[in-house]
């Protein structure tokens, strides 16, 4: 019997042969009664007693009193024990219940028993349902009509809420269309749609919206930048809600790509104070792109890189962080590419041979400096024979090839004599990504290359 079933209810004195925590075969069941327990848990003893020992409820003395005869308490066979495996598979498969009886229960384990309403009590081997609670009681009954009428209250409640919403989107699909006819129009109509938008709640409410985040983003476009910073200035204290968005995250993109980061410095901040964690979000990623191709000297943006930094090794096979990284290596400073770089050769071929690292080491290979470029070219170059032929078979290593012929002069020459001494120009001409690198090392016919990049344009 675990634990569990005794109700956290400590004995004075151990049983003689201890029963918790052990489960007991019809062969091997104690006989000998339980110990007198101590006073204070008499109580919980009781509760013990019953839960353990499915027996009449009239035979159970009640627990009032400060002194209780245990010996007026009905003798137990424990060899009764059935030998069937318990209804329900808890963890620690506590044994049935005495005298051919089973305990059920709903949906509880072991950690649960102290609550006794979880409990159905006793039903016997005849199918007769206990005297206290049971599927037919009338507890049981008024339970389900309960939580029938609960569940009734939640669906009107949602569908109340999903009536209200779809009249408050049409709404904001009209207001959307008459703000973007007044921005198209220009002159005094487009002051009068820009005021409107300066209105915090409306614009905040707009940019969760499909369409009313088409007309916030007009706006910002269309704008004098006084006036786009006061637009932007509605999703102040709101910006990392926005950039889940699938919608809002487009306003804080053309927010950083019409505006400094002084004339709207709360995107950078709200961005640090969410954590390097965004640099993994599926919007979050974008964010960091815009800003490194738009403000990636400024101090803040300098600031938020050098945190999403600290975890380049997960970002660089991530499916969204890989972005970032590329980003780094294309717009960021020469200080923060040289972050990558060493972390990038640790893994060389393993970083090539996954999606998103491959794309991370074809930008190593493109922007960053000559000496490290010349570095990561040099190791896959020294791996093993089979390990570079795989590489260059497969779509993605091909274009890590690729971008390692248009690195530098010496290197391309290495990859060219690879590719004619390893006998794999007649296996790359059957595939399309074959043939692609073929042509771009100047080893495929004219007639090959020009039907390549035919091909390529349609």
């Amino acid at each position: 019997i675990p634990q569990s079933m005794v109700m956290g209810c400590p004995l004075q004195q151990p049983l003689e042969q201890s029963l918790l925590g052990k489960e007991f075969a019809a062969s091997t069941a104690p006989t000998s009664p339980m110990q007198t327990p101590s006073v204070e848990c008499m109580e919980s003893c009781c509760c013990y007693y019953v839960i353990a020992m499915p027996v009449d409820a009239s035979a159970v003395p009640s627990c009032g009193p400060a002194t209780m005869d245990v010996q007026a308490l009905p003798q137990v066979n424990y060899a009764t024990f059935a030998a069937q495996e318990p209804q329900e598979a808890f963890p620690g498969h506590f044994p049935p219940a005495l005298d051919d009886s089973q305990w059920w229960f709903q949906n509880q384990g072991p950690g649960d028993f102290i609550d006794q309403s979880c409990c159905d009590t006793v039903m016997s081997a005849g199918g007769s349902p206990g005297s206290k609670r049971g599927p037919g009681s009338a507890l049981a009954r008024r339970q389900r009509r309960q939580r029938a009428l609960q569940q009734q209250r939640l669906q009107r409640h949602a569908a109340r809420h999903d009536s209200d919403k779809a009249h408050a989107g049409a709404a904001d699909v009209e207001l959307a269309a008459e703000l973007t006819r007044q921005l198209d129009a220009g002159g005094a109509s487009r002051q009068e749609a820009l005021r409107r938008l300066s209105e915090p709640s409306l614009m905040r409410r707009l940019s969760f919206t499909p369409a009313g985040c088409r007309a916030v983003q007009l706006a910002l476009e269309v704008a004098d930048r006084s006036s786009a910073a006061k637009v932007a200035a509605g999703l102040q204290g709101s910006v990392a809600e926005a950039i889940g968005s699938p919608n809002a995250n487009y306003v804080v993109q053309k927010i950083i790509t019409v505006l400094t980061p002084q004339e709207a410095p709360f995107i950078a901040e709200e961005l640090q104070w969410a954590g390097p964690a965004l640099a993994c979000h599926e919007y979050g990623c974008r964010i960091y792109c815009r800003l490194l191709e738009n403000a990636a000297e400024d101090e803040s943006t300098v600031r938020l890189i050098d945190s999403a930094l600290a975890e380049v090794d997960v970002l660089l096979t991530h499916p969204f962080g890989h972005h970032v990284v590329e980003g780094v290596l294309e717009h960021g400073l020469a200080r923060q590419q040289g972050e990558i770089i060493p972390v990038l050769r640790k893994g060389v071929m393993r970083t090539a041979n996954s999606r998103p690292g491959a794309y991370v080491l074809e930008k190593a290979l493109l922007y960053s400096s000559l000496e490290d470029r010349r570095a990561l070219a040099s190791d896959v170059l020294a791996a093993l024979p089979s390990e570079l032929h795989g590489l260059m078979r497969s779509q993605l290593g091909c274009m890590v090839i690729r971008a390692m012929l248009r690195s530098l002069p010496a290197v391309a020459q290495q990859v060219r004599q690879q590719l004619t001494e390893s006998g794999l120009m007649s296996e790359l001409e059957t595939t399309k990504h074959g043939r692609r690198l073929l042509a771009s090392a100047g080893l495929s016919s004219v007639s090959d290359s020009s039907s390549v990049g035919a091909r390529e344009e349609a």
